[in-house]
């Protein structure tokens, strides 16, 4: 090797060591080990620094990314589609009704048959599948089917005629309010509360809360002076903003096994509550063999 080489290498080694400090390099001292190299571990403290360095890069890049949040949705009451079951009952109770007709021409002998096949089409029709928000209506028909079959037994069983006649008025009665249930369900002038629970939410969502539009007030049961009839009275307030009508009561007696002896409707004594204002109802009915309470399963009202 010649001279001229010689200098031009150390010239080479002197600018790599000043490269080298001008970058803030190790200390020639200190050759650089590389870190990348399998045969040499780096120290505790070295494995420590590097792990405080990515955990603050992480933190640092974590912290950066904004988190994505879920928009709230507030969700609808689900709606309840009484199309097919309005005709269902309609169906149902013009049959039972033109099998009244003929019941009622059949001499008291003939009529046990009569009677079966009308106790037949209420149990069918009792059985048929019925949307949350028309129970109301079902269970004014199956009244008045009751009070039919009930009136035609007093005759089989030759009660005295004021009180079989008593018996078909109170079926006529009953008739005529599932007949104007159905009218009001078909016009959408029904609302009935059991419908204004929310249905399934997504989560996170905010549910909305049901409307409060009436409060059921003390309200009390008690048998007649003979203890063949049972009284009821309470109050019904309304707590909405606007005026309601037609508030309608529905009512089960049942025995001590809980069984079903009877369904019974009244309406409140005011036909139109305004807002804030209470109206009384009364009921008074026959006490079934083996009643041991009676409960309000349903109000309903425009």
């Amino acid at each position: 090797m010649n001279l001229r080489q010689r200098i031009f290498r150390s010239l080479i080694g002197v600018l790599g060591l000043m490269i080298l400090f001008g970058c803030g390099g190790t200390s020639p001292a200190s050759p650089p080990v590389a870190p990348t190299s399998p045969s040499v571990a780096p120290t505790a403290d070295v494995a420590a620094i590097q792990t405080q360095a990515a955990q603050s890069v992480f933190a640092t890049l974590t912290a950066s990314v904004p988190t994505a949040t879920a928009t709230p949705v507030a969700t609808e009451t689900p709606t309840c589609d009484v199309s097919t079951f309005l005709k269902e009952s309609e169906n149902a109770l013009s049959k039972f009704k033109d099998t009244v007709v003929i019941a009622q021409q059949t001499p008291r002998m003939s009529l046990a048959p009569m009677l079966s096949q009308l106790q037949d089409q209420r149990r069918a029709y009792s059985q048929i599948e019925v949307p949350s928000c028309a129970l109301s209506l079902q269970q004014a028909i199956l009244a008045a089917m009751d009070a039919h079959n009930d009136a035609l037994l007093k005759f089989l069983g030759q009660a005295a005629d004021s009180v079989v006649q008593q018996g078909m008025q109170k079926a006529d009665e009953a008739t005529k309010t599932a007949e104007n249930l159905i009218a009001d369900y078909k016009a959408g002038k029904i609302t009935a509360f059991i419908t204004r629970t929310p249905g399934p939410t997504l989560t996170p969502s905010v549910t909305p809360t049901p409307e409060k539009v009436i409060e059921l007030g003390e309200w009390t049961w008690y048998p007649s002076a003979s203890g063949n009839y049972i009284n009821v009275d309470g109050s019904i307030k309304n707590i909405s903003d606007h005026e309601i009508s037609s508030v309608h009561i529905f009512f089960e007696l049942r025995d001590a096994n809980d069984k079903l002896l009877a369904n019974e409707s009244t309406y409140t004594d005011l036909p139109s509550i305004g807002p804030n204002q209470s109206s009384t109802f009364k009921l008074f009915a026959e006490r079934p063999p083996g009643l041991y309470v009676v409960k309000i399963v349903n109000v309903t009202w425009r």
